[in-house]
């Protein structure tokens, strides 16, 4: 029978991993909402499905991401990184993704989801599952350094999972719902790609401050929506 430290270790982890996966959830809803609208949730859930596997595989060869942190080559006195190379390469392309996304909503222009979805849908999954990848090399690492049984940390990693798709439907409700989220969410995705630049220059910064702007971000601007409704209902009356 697990002790209560093992049930203390394995809370903690959840969380670790949630507050970890803040900016996965986040691009995530995006890629889906590119989508039509009937297979956005589908794809969230298929996605992040085989994130959990993706996940628990490199959880089981965890003693392989060592090596992705050490350098392969300098630029100049600077160790350059596998691990590095991924962030900087990452945080390309979801920079190019949010300029490209903004540039849409500001031109009043929505995105296009294709009618004939059976390729989009496969490569919004190849999306979603890369980019797990890409942000849960940390998590992953800090599961093995936070944890010394295989079963807590793998438990912590569905637990996680399973959350992020509930938080992710959760945002893409609120991204429906009011659009200036829309527009915060994807301001937020190019502050995560200067954070992935940043790391993979080894330029660190905390976290922490981004999630809470975020999340502040979100609440005033859906108390601003709530309020305009409300007054746009009693001055028709």
């Amino acid at each position: 029978m697990p002790g209560a430290d093992v049930f203390l270790t394995l809370l903690l982890l959840i969380v670790l991993e949630l507050v970890l996966g803040v900016d996965n959830i986040v691009v995530i809803t995006l890629i889906s909402q590119r989508l039509p609208l009937k297979r956005q949730a589908l794809a969230r859930r298929v996605g992040l499905g085989f994130a959990i596997i993706t996940r628990l595989i490199l959880l089981a060869f965890a003693f392989a991401l060592i090596k992705l942190v050490q350098p392969i080559f300098h630029l100049g006195e600077h160790p350059v990184s596998i691990r590095d190379l991924l962030l900087f390469f990452g945080g390309l392309f979801l920079l190019f993704t949010a300029i490209k996304e903004l540039a849409h909503d500001i031109r009043g222009k929505k995105s296009e989801p294709v009618v004939s979805a059976a390729r989009t849908f496969w490569v919004a999954i190849f999306k979603i599952v890369a980019f797990d990848i890409l942000f849960s090399l940390d998590s992953v690492i800090t599961a093995v350094g936070v944890a010394k049984d295989y079963w807590v940390m793998a438990v912590a990693i569905i637990v996680a999972v399973l959350l992020m798709i509930l938080a992710s439907d959760i945002l893409a409700y609120l991204i429906k719902t009011f659009w200036r989220i829309r527009l915060l969410a994807l301001c937020f995705l190019g502050l995560v790609s200067f954070l992935l630049l940043s790391e993979s220059v080894h330029l660190g910064f905390d976290r922490s401050y981004l999630y809470v702007a975020l999340l502040f971000s979100i609440f005033i601007e859906a108390v601003n929506s709530l309020h305009e409704k409300f007054n746009s209902k009693r001055s028709r009356r």
